[in-house]
């Protein structure tokens, strides 16, 4: 019995997700955030690259 809950409980959440997902909002939000840590680590990797190499170029 514990197992079974168990796997409803799952298909529930993993029904939930997806419905979530078809909303629109989520993965919006989700491109949003994953663009933004992109752009600031891609600045800070291209920001450590230029002080070095001025510095050691």
């Amino acid at each position: 019995m514990f197992v079974n809950s168990t796997a409803s409980l799952r298909t529930t959440s993993h029904s939930q997700r997806h419905r979530d997902l078809s909303q629109g909002c989520a993965p919006v939000e989700a491109l949003w955030m994953f663009l933004a840590s992109t752009t600031l680590i891609e600045v800070l990797w291209l920001g450590c690259l230029a002080g070095w190499s001025s510095r050691y170029g």
